[in-house]
């Protein structure tokens, strides 16, 4: 307080769209020729946008508006890059020879634009397929990517069919990043009992009789199990 008597501030500091005050501004009282510290915090959303801002802190009289000053600091937003991808839904079983969709969504969770790359991979040599392969995502922005399944309908047995997608960050190239989710779908075969139920691994036996020479003349014998498979 520069003047010659007691007078009665406010603050307020000016913050870009979409940054949030943390510490609350109340009115405060100075004597003349006094000064005193007001600490201003603030939460930067996760995807504020890479650069340079200006925060500005003003002071006015709550009685006379026009005695007011202000100053400003610079705050630095570096560029994060952050991806991820999660599975929305996907059926829990199918009928062997339907074709089903898993629903996966791409968060661009950085601040920067980023185009991504998405990769799939499905188990049993299924073909997989989604419309569009290559897009661009804005800070915060996500991307429904709906993955198209074919089965086959000549299996004899229950499986699990695997389904995965990748999205790897292309743009910005100074940095490689990627993220994936997977579904599991049950598919039950059309018809059932064609085949062995079980699954059979190949076993040799071996049994080996011993006797004693001595005088019991006592008998016994030994035995050997042995096997090699695949464990489904």
């Amino acid at each position: 307080n520069t003047g010659s008597q007691t007078r009665e501030f406010v603050g307020k500091a000016n913050l870009p769209e979409g940054w949030l005050s943390i510490t609350r501004e109340f009115p405060f009282k100075l004597d003349a020729g006094k000064s005193e510290v007001r600490l201003v915090s603030f939460f930067l959303p996760q995807t504020a946008p890479a650069g340079t801002y200006e925060i500005t802190y003003l002071v006015n009289d709550r009685k006379i508006p026009s005695i007011r000053d202000r100053d400003s600091v610079i705050v630095v937003v570096l560029p994060l890059v952050k991806l991820k991808v999660e599975l929305l839904e996907a059926p829990e079983y199918i009928v062997a020879g339907e074709n089903y969709q898993s629903h996966f969504i791409v968060i661009n969770e950085g601040n920067v634009t980023v185009t991504v790359d998405l990769e799939i991979k499905s188990g049993n040599d299924y073909p997989a397929t989604t419309e569009v392969m290559k897009f661009q995502l804005i800070p915060g922005e996500l991307r429904s990517v709906a993955v198209n399944v074919k089965t086959d309908a000549k299996i004899h047995r229950e499986i699990r069919h695997h389904l995965e997608l990748t999205a790897r960050i292309l743009e910005p190239k100074y940095i490689d990043i990627t993220s994936s989710a997977f579904s599991w779908v049950k598919i039950i075969p059309r018809v059932t009992n064609i085949e062995d139920p079980f699954h059979k691994i190949p076993v040799k036996i071996k049994l080996r009789g011993v006797m004693g020479e001595n005088e019991e003349n006592k008998q016994g014998f030994q035995s050997e199990i042995s096997g090699r498979g695949t464990l489904d």
